[in-house]
């Protein structure tokens, strides 16, 4: 007889089901089964659900074959542009090229004219001084007076005449070179003389029937997974104080006990790890195949590669701040950082090229972490307050405006801080022992991680997807890092 395992839902035989599932709760036979479907709504509701699935697949359909037009329709019009851009460049080339052929006629012809000047003088002085010097040599100037002083009186004044021209000369002239000033290989190397390939990327607002779908804002989460960071070279206590959760699954790890970066798997298995010059503090993902970490006391960003299974410093990349950094984020090619421990509190951002510092803001409460939100173009910065109804969080945003989205409340002592794809921010209240989401415009707090579920001093987190990772402080279970899935309910 077929017998129906509900905690498994699956059709069994005798045997399966005293082997397998001996220990499930609910088992009934197949026809008694049978009739609970029928007599239950569950086949109506299956064919909702289902009719919502397949309307969310034609929008989802619909809309990737717009996004691939899109896509095409951008490419196009790259190559148009570029087509446009070289045509103006041979424009102004041909310009640029009639206005210095006209510059060169004019300064050819005025030096020309001044050295046929000179060259008319010097010749009609040379003919008079040939002339004197033949007639220099006639018998006659030695019978006849006269023409002899006229010839001496002529051949000093030429003489004199010929002296001061080429003392003139000397003075005055000058030689003349034409010559082009240019840089072919600034030009030719230049590899932006056509411009930039900006591939920006912004979040997909999915549009499917909102109803095949539970908004991040109003799901529940449920414990998934729990990981030890602690490694076999380990000597201190760990300390996850920097997290990034990457959408291959991998878990990056800042560890400030023990000076080190580490991957793991979300299984819990180590990836690879990598030493630190000294304790590090907040790291963020710059893109892909590279994280960087903020080193407190060194006063430095550190580059670390992810390739493949493998972490790897890159001592050259390495950014001197000249600050206290402990909160980091990467923001539109610029570093954003906190200064959370010294007594001036700052945000402050800088390029990889070791550029002045740019200070942003100065808040009143010391702001551990931040993050940036792609959303809006805001920082986020949480304070580590514990004054009930200051500010727990707010948004920095580019101008330079600042807008408070939590106070000191449900939240107390905000350290990690993170936000997903649909706005919504989240906080690790330290001192309250919780998670807390925030709306993007404040206007809805609440908790989703309690006390109750054994979180003891969360330090930070790191939102991916539909999961987040979740480091505490307490010293008898900093080892542990918490990965929390989203879902409709905790009971899914």
């Amino acid at each position: 007889m077929d017998l129906y395992c509900e905690d498994h839902q699956s059709v069994c035989c005798c045997t399966c089901i005293a082997v397998t599932h001996r220990r499930c709760d609910v088992v009934i036979t197949l026809s008694e089964y049978g009739e609970k479907v029928r007599s239950s709504s569950m086949i109506e509701d299956m064919r909702t659900n289902l009719q919502e699935v397949a309307e969310a697949m034609e929008y989802l359909t619909e809309d990737i074959k717009n996004q691939t037009e899109h896509l095409g329709n951008g490419r196009d019009l790259v190559m148009k542009q570029m087509t446009d851009l070289r045509q103006k460049f041979e424009e102004r080339l041909n310009k640029l090229q009639l206005d210095l052929t006209n510059e060169l006629t004019i300064a050819y012809k005025e030096e020309k004219q001044k050295l046929d000047g000179m060259l008319h003088k010097c010749e009609r002085m040379c003919n008079g001084i040939k002339t004197t010097q033949v007639l220099s040599e006639a018998d006659v100037i030695q019978k006849d007076d006269i023409q002899m002083l006229s010839l001496l009186q002529r051949g000093s004044m030429e003489i004199k005449s010929c002296q001061d021209l080429i003392a003139q000369l000397a003075d005055t002239f000058t030689t003349v070179d034409l010559k082009l000033d240019h840089d072919d290989e600034e030009m030719m190397n230049n590899s932006l003389i056509l411009g930039r390939l900006n591939v920006t990327r912004t979040r997909w607002n999915i549009p499917v029937n909102p109803l095949s779908i539970t908004p991040l804002s109003l799901a529940q989460v449920k414990e998934v997974g729990k990981l030890c960071i602690k490694t076999g070279s380990d000597r201190k206590r760990c300390r996850a104080s920097g997290l990034v959760y990457l959408s291959n699954g991998r878990i990056i790890v800042t560890d400030n006990g023990n000076s080190k970066v580490k991957m793991f798997k979300e299984s819990g298995e180590l990836v690879d790890e990598v030493i630190l010059q000294g304790p590090s503090w907040d790291l963020c993902l710059v893109d892909n195949n590279t994280v960087a970490v903020a080193m407190r006391d060194k006063q430095i960003v550190s580059i670390i590669k992810i390739e493949s299974s493998k972490l790897s410093h890159v001592p050259d990349a390495d950014i001197k701040t000249g600050k206290q950094c402990d909160g980091i984020t990467y923001k539109e090619g610029r570093y954003v950082m906190a200064t959370g421990i010294s007594s001036v509190h700052k945000i402050y951002s800088l390029t990889n090229k070791n550029d002045k510092v740019r200070v942003l803001h100065q808040p009143n409460s010391r702001p551990y972490y931040l993050t940036y939100d792609p959303n809006s173009g805001d920082v986020i910065v949480s304070l580590h307050s514990d004054t009930v109804g200051a500010t727990a969080v707010y948004r920095l945003s580019p101008d330079g405006t600042t807008t408070e989205i939590a106070k000191v409340g449900l939240v107390r002592n905000g350290n990690g801080v993170d936000v997903d794809r649909e706005g919504n921010v989240y906080v690790c209240g330290r001192a309250s022992n919780n998670v807390v989401q925030i709306s993007q415009d404040g206007n809805k707090v609440r908790e989703l991680v309690t006390p109750s579920e054994d979180l003891r001093e969360p330090l930070t987190l790191s939102v991916c997807d539909n999961k987040f990772v979740v480091s505490n402080d307490d010293l008898d279970t900093s080892k542990y890092i918490k990965i929390y899935e989203f879902c409709k309910d905790k009971q899914q």
